[in-house]
């Protein structure tokens, strides 16, 4: 634009020049005689140069709207790019706030974590400085001349092992309850007996009313009987139940942890501990 204006105004000086030497030219025609080829010939460049600087206008208009509207186009593409930035910058602070809430919240249960660890901590230290500074008192256990009568705690459930309908035998050989029981005999006086535990008395915490205890009750003789349990690992607290109420009875006890689902196996013995 700026070399199109340029131009213009030489062609205009130019022109002017023209006009000027062609005014000059008649002035000093007055006194002499004006050559009519030379006027002709200036005439015909003055015509010359107005078509030129026709053309040079028209050029320049073209040249003008050309930049014009590109300048448009580009100022749009450049307000289409912005608002697309601005979108990607408002996406990227949601993303930023969102990380921020989770890096606090994250902060949050990492401290939350840290002190259950301390509580943790603390509480296993102070445990482990009552078991370091506990006397242990182990059951006082006594070697007894009575006969077992077999019972079994399993399922929840106490189950007669032995035959308690009845009173001991004059022999002191009570049997096996087969209705709660099966047992195979095997040389050596080895008797392996599994429980059926659909067939025993429920223990519940409110009370131990049931034909179980009240045969054991009503038929063993403390004196000269004492209670040999079975343990399942299913009712350790049925066990405690058991146990203590007889205890209360005035009956001695022991018992034999059983693993999941294991027969008894009852074997004569020559010597036998009772609490």
């Amino acid at each position: 634009m700026f070399g199109g204006m340029v131009l213009i105004t030489i062609l205009l000086a130019v022109l002017a020049q023209s006009v000027g030497n062609a005014e000059s030219q008649d002035q000093s025609n007055a006194d002499k005689a004006l050559d009519s080829r030379t006027a002709a010939r200036q005439e015909a460049e003055a015509i010359q140069l107005e078509e030129l600087v026709f053309q040079y206008e028209q050029r320049l208009s073209t040249m003008t709207n050309i930049v014009m509207n590109a300048s448009r186009e580009d100022v749009e593409k450049l307000r289409r790019r912005l608002s697309v930035l601005k979108r990607e910058a408002e996406t990227t602070e949601e993303a930023l706030e969102t990380n921020r809430k989770q890096v606090t919240e994250k902060q949050k249960e990492m401290q939350f974590i840290k002190l259950e660890i301390e509580r943790v901590e603390t509480q296993v230290k102070r445990e482990k400085a009552k078991v370091e500074s506990r006397t242990l008192r182990m059951p006082l256990l006594q070697t007894t001349d009575k006969t077992p009568v077999f019972l079994a705690v399993k399922g929840g459930s106490l189950c007669a092992v032995s035959r308690v309908s009845g009173s001991k035998p004059p022999d002191g050989k009570r049997g096996y309850d087969i209705v709660s029981v099966k047992v195979e005999s095997e040389p050596g006086g080895l008797d392996i007996a599994e429980v059926l535990v659909e067939m025993g008395q429920p223990v519940a915490e409110r009370g131990l009313q049931g034909p179980v205890v009240s045969q054991v009750l009503a038929n063993v003789n403390a004196a000269n009987e004492f209670l040999s349990f079975a343990v399942y690992p299913d009712s350790y607290v049925q066990f405690n139940l058991v146990k203590e109420f007889f205890a209360r009875k005035g009956f001695e006890y022991n018992w034999l942890p059983m693993v999941e689902d294991g027969t008894i196996r009852i074997a004569p013995a020559e010597r036998i501990e009772i609490q």
